[in-house]
């Protein structure tokens, strides 16, 4: 079967030779290509010896081709050298001796002739005049591929290359490269770009490593990433970096995980590459990223549409509580959106974590299935409860629900998502019912539904906003001028509780009144709201009317008359952990004047009292310290050295600075 082949060979190498000596169109020509000969250049001695091999103008004459084509060979003229190769081997014009034809074949081969490896090769293979050496045969034949010798492919591929020895040979590798494998790709890549076995070419280095991972080679993307990060045959480039490593990580590649871990992927990724986006959902499990690529996978945005990975990472992103995802997940269990089937139960379990996710939309769909008892038993409460909720938030179906319901049958007219639905539907007294609610936790929303009622000429919710503006709370920056003109309005509109802010605001504020003693200012407004709640039935004072009388008379350095201001404050204080420390503050401006006239001991009760107070509630450390502080000077003053000096060193622990003398005292 080989040696078919081979006659096949030669006979298409005969009729090469013919057509090339058709070249040869007259007597004349061939004349001049015999004078040509006589100076011995090679090219005419090979064309002679065609011609007399084909008999054309002048008879057949073998033995004279041969001797043609054997001067034509000394010059090491290749196609000679292959022509005496063929002579020897088949017998024409002289004896077959096939060592003469492994010869000429081989300084064929020696010349870079891919027909020369060709045969050189198949005499390996077959055993011809030479021992069988397969690993020599491959090696001629992979060089005859090389050189694009039209038969070598079909046989190397005919012959067991996995036994092939030298693996690390550069065009056993291209060859095997040629099958697109991702291994073979990848190592004739490393061998470019490292330079094993072959000049170092990065252009065709990348071309096949580039190859191999878009067959998903994990090694392929580390060996392109590390050699970005360290300039191994590439020019480094942190960013290429990390990006060829984040492919390789999302593949698998342990090490790249631990490259990446010392480079900075924050500022070198590109956050919305999809190679970044896996890396960060899978890896670093952050369930944002995980929600890109539900969409992404769902739509078939920069990725394949893939409706099973859109499924995994929204089911993902949920698992971590990402509302969005929730929401995704429990529309597609109450649709039943592929993959999906539909499941109403499960669709309202989701649609719950994502409604306590505050996700308002799920919020109005569980008052939806609590309503209609859609796979849970109806309770009209709840989705009152719910409706509201989502209402308070803008979704305005829910309160088109709520106008069909009887809503004060089911919920307390007090509750704060009562008020504050009724707040968005403009009742005043509710905005600013939960302007206060804020208020107390200095939140920035009660800005907003101050200005609702402002809008609607509501004068306690100007004073209100003065309050924030000169004091600074809810977020917003002091602003001296703005209090006062919130004031003035109230002022203007004969409002009594304007008095009292004015009263406040003298004691407060930071600026000039002229030549006008301000507390003196502050007492006179403080007057000026007492005659006026007077007037009006004598009705309750506003708490911060007795906290001002004290603040007055402690500047006028009345004692007993700001001490009597700060009790009626205590004494008519109404329990609310939210004005805990409003009641805090005014207990300590009482207890230090206890302290500053030597009533120690009252100080020191009044200390324990409101440490006791603030066990109840949580309060900074700071604000203990104080107490503990104060408490500490009072026991000292008492003579209680040990426990006095006990809680002082306590309160320093807490960052209170104590006063030098009282460091002294307890250092001795």
């Amino acid at each position: 079967m080989r040696m078919l082949k081979v006659v096949g060979i030669l006979l298409l190498f005969c009729i090469t030779n013919i057509v090339a000596a058709q070249h040869i169109g007259s007597e004349q020509e061939f004349e001049e290509l015999k004078v040509a000969s006589r100076s011995g250049k090679p090219e005419a001695l090979f064309t002679l010896g065609q011609v007399y091999e084909e008999g054309r103008y002048q008879k057949q004459n073998l033995k004279k081709s041969f001797e043609y084509y054997k001067q034509a060979s000394q010059s090491g003229y290749v196609p000679a050298l292959l022509a005496l190769g063929r002579c020897y081997q088949v017998g024409i014009g002289t004896k077959p001796d096939l060592a003469q034809s492994f010869y000429y074949y081989s300084k064929a081969a020696e010349a870079k002739d891919g027909e020369g490896f060709y045969h050189v090769g198949d005499f390996y293979l077959n055993g011809v005049n030479v021992a069988i050496d397969t690993v020599k045969a491959i090696e001629n034949f992979l060089k005859a591929w090389e050189l694009e010798n039209p038969d070598a492919e079909a046989v190397l591929r005919a012959l067991p290359l996995s036994d092939f020895p030298q693996s690390d040979n550069i065009i056993y590798k291209r060859f095997l490269a040629k099958d697109g494998t991702p291994e073979n790709q990848y190592e004739i890549g490393r061998s470019y770009l490292l330079g094993e076995g072959v000049e170092k070419d990065a252009k065709k280095a990348l071309t096949y490593l580039e190859s191999a991972l878009a067959e998903g080679s994990a090694d392929a993307a580390l060996l392109i990433g590390t050699a970005y990060k360290n300039g191994d045959g590439l020019n480094p480039d942190s960013k290429k970096a990390v990006l060829y490593l984040l492919k390789a990580a999302n593949l698998g590649s342990e090490q790249a995980i631990e490259l990446l871990d010392q480079m900075d992927i924050q500022a070198l990724a590109d956050h919305n590459s999809v190679d970044y986006l896996h890396y960060s959902a899978l890896l670093l499990n952050d369930k944002n990223d995980q929600y890109r690529l539900y969409h992404m996978y769902r739509e078939g945005v920069l990725v394949k549409q893939d409706l099973n990975k859109a499924l995994e990472f929204c089911q993902r992103a949920a698992l971590q509580d990402h509302g969005q995802a929730m929401l995704e997940l429990a529309t597609m269990y109450r649709k039943g959106l592929l993959p999906l089937k539909k499941n109403a139960l499960a669709a309202f379990k989701w649609y719950s974590k994502a409604a306590f996710a505050d996700i308002d939309t799920a919020k109005y769909v569980v008052g939806e299935f609590y309503e209609t008892g859609e796979a849970i038993d109806a309770d009209t409460a709840s989705a009152v409860k719910w409706y509201l909720q989502a209402a308070n938030n803008g979704v305005q179906i829910a309160q088109f629900k709520l106008t069909r319901l009887d809503v004060l049958k089911y919920i307390d007219q007090n509750d704060v998502e009562y008020v504050t639905y009724q707040a968005n539907l403009g009742n005043v007294s509710a905005q600013l019912s939960i302007a206060k609610y804020y208020i107390m936790l200095n939140g920035s929303e009660a800005l907003g539904w101050l200005r609702k009622a402002e809008e609607q000429n509501s004068m306690e919710a100007v004073v209100l906003l003065g309050d924030i503006y000169l004091e600074g709370k809810c977020d917003v920056i002091p602003n001296e001028a703005e209090a006062l003109r919130f004031y003035d309005k109230a002022l203007a509109a004969g409002l009594p509780e304007a008095k009292l802010r004015m009263s406040r605001y003298y004691l407060i504020s930071k600026g000039g009144t002229g030549e006008a003693d301000p507390t003196d200012l502050a007492l006179d407004f403080l007057g000026a709201y007492l005659q006026d709640i007077e007037k009006s039935g004598g009705g309750k004072l506003n708490l911060m009317a007795y906290e001002v009388k004290g603040d007055i008379y402690k500047r006028k350095q009345n004692v007993m008359l700001a001490i009597n201001g700060y009790t009626q404050y205590i004494k008519n204080y109404e329990d609310s952990p939210y004005a805990m420390d409003a009641l805090m503050d005014v207990m300590f401006k009482r207890a230090e004047l206890l302290y500053e006239i030597g009533q120690f001991q009252s100080a020191q009760l009044e200390s324990e009292i409101a440490l006791a107070k603030l066990e109840t509630v949580e309060e900074p450390v700071a604000e203990k310290g104080r107490w503990i502080y104060l408490r500490g000077k009072a026991l000292l003053k008492q003579g209680d050295v040990g426990q006095g000096c006990k809680l002082l060193k306590e309160a320093k622990e807490m960052g209170v600075e104590i006063e030098p003398i009282f460091e002294r005292v307890c250092l001795k």
